[in-house]
């Protein structure tokens, strides 16, 4: 499948994915400095090397020997290189400190990559006016072309690998003419008479240039889908919170759900904890937010084992869903479920000394609600609104009142599945901006 297939399954990411595209840009553009920079050392010691060798070392070695000078040609050579790849190092580094954008800097990457097969191109040059232009052209400094051409693929570039292929080639086949031509004419060389070894070795940089290209358009797709998965990952984290469990994400990732808006069934469970205001003023800060990190670390827990989200932080409680933006199961079960698990764990960390005496209120509701992300395109944050939440809200506050723990609306009793799920009825109930009584039950 294609990228620009995958794109739209991936959903609305676009700000997070040109951040993380751009970071990629950059990294390619440090991967272009370190490039100069590699390369300026290979010219300067390499160079740096031929020059000791030639006036230490001469007398002890045949080709020195032979050819008179030669380090000091190679050397020669190697230093314009040298240098042209540290102005590229100087350049680069500067680019990037500045925090610009850099996309439009990474066309110069084909000019680089033409001027950096002069290093193999130059070493060839020489070995050629130096000796007999056949041993010249079979000499090492050719090889170097496929080093080039191999390198090309940590650029991302199919385009890029084929320049340098076909550049390696054409340049070669400069070589092979300079050669050619100064052949001595009372001479016949086969390898230079005859074009079709140097022609074929040209095409075997076209064809390594090629491959190098498909190369690295794998990893450039598996990159940029990797890059991708990971904007949609932050964007669905951050829309449903920090506290939603691993697996949820994974079930939002795989659906192409439109978090835009839309009416759904949900319900809703407010949790609050009693007298914390009281609590809060008797003891330290830090106290306060150790209690409250071993409070809601095993009720946060229940929540998403149970298949809710934490959908809003209040202070000293906490707003969960449950049948958005996933429905499965039935989410007033699991609500009830998760409200009892919850009561019984408080019971047990309590009675284990690991929490002072505590006692909280959960009310439940269920109902349409409407859901969706809210915000501006910098900021969004996926929220349930409607008389839903209102009523959920309203029936926790109303655990007060009757000395009760986990208070539930008819609602909820009605479109339950689970017969072992029961409430003592309380009878019809005023609430606070609704004008019919309802009818509430108390689950504990």
């Amino acid at each position: 499948m294609s990228e620009e297939a995958e794109r739209p399954k991936l959903g609305a990411a676009s700000e997070a994915e040109q951040l993380l595209l751009g970071d990629l840009e950059r990294e390619a553009l440090r991967s272009e400095r370190l490039r100069a920079l590699i390369l300026a050392a290979f010219c300067g010691i390499g160079g740096l090397v031929f020059v000791i060798l030639d006036s230490l070392l001469a007398s002890h070695i045949a080709l020195f020997q032979q050819y008179r000078s030669f380090g000091w040609r190679v050397g020669a050579t190697m230093l314009p290189l040298m240098v042209y790849e540290l102005c590229a190092f100087a350049i680069l580094s500067r680019v990037l400190r500045s925090g610009r954008p850099v996309g439009h800097l990474l066309h110069g990457r084909y000019i680089s990559a033409v001027l950096e097969l002069l290093v193999p191109s130059a070493l060839a040059y020489a070995f050629i006016e130096l000796m007999h232009p056949v041993h010249g052209l079979l000499m090492p400094p050719t090889t170097l072309y496929y080093l080039f051409i191999m390198l090309s693929v940590l650029r991302f570039d199919f385009g890029l690998c084929m320049v340098t292929g076909c550049a390696a080639a054409l340049q070669y086949m400069l070589l092979y003419g300079y050669g050619y031509s100064h052949l001595p004419s009372s001479e016949t060389q086969t390898l230079l008479v005859t074009p079709f070894h140097h022609a074929a070795k040209a095409l075997g940089f076209i064809v390594s240039g090629f491959f190098a290209g498909l190369l690295t358009r794998q990893l450039r797709q598996r990159v940029v889908r990797s890059l991708r998965l990971m904007a949609e990952r932050n964007r669905v984290t951050s829309m449903f919170g920090l506290y939603v469990s691993p697996s949820v994400v994974d079930r939002l990732l795989s659906k192409t759900a439109d978090y835009d808006g839309e009416l759904r069934d949900v319900c809703v469970m407010f949790l609050d904890i009693r007298n914390f205001t009281n609590f809060a003023e008797k003891r330290e800060p830090h106290e306060v937010v150790q209690f409250l990190n071993t409070l809601f670390s095993f009720m946060i827990e229940t929540v998403s084992t149970n298949g809710g989200i934490i959908n809003k932080f209040l202070g000293d409680g906490f707003m969960a869903v449950f049948g958005a933006p996933l429905l499965e199961g039935n989410p007033c079960d699991k609500a009830m479920h998760t409200a009892l698990q919850i009561v019984r764990q408080l019971d047990s960390e309590v009675s284990l000394g690991r929490l002072p005496p505590t006692r909280i209120g959960i009310g439940i509701h269920f109902g349409p609600a409407l859901t969706g992300s809210i915000g501006s395109p910098r900021r969004k944050e996926y929220t349930i609104i409607g008389d839903t939440v209102n009523l959920a809200a309203r029936i926790e506050q109303l655990t007060k009142q009757y000395d009760a723990q986990i208070l539930v609306s008819q609602a909820v009793l009605n479109a339950k599945q689970d017969p072992s799920l029961r409430g003592e009825p309380i009878g019809e109930v005023s609430v606070r901006g609704r004008q019919a009584p309802m009818a509430l039950h108390k689950l504990a």
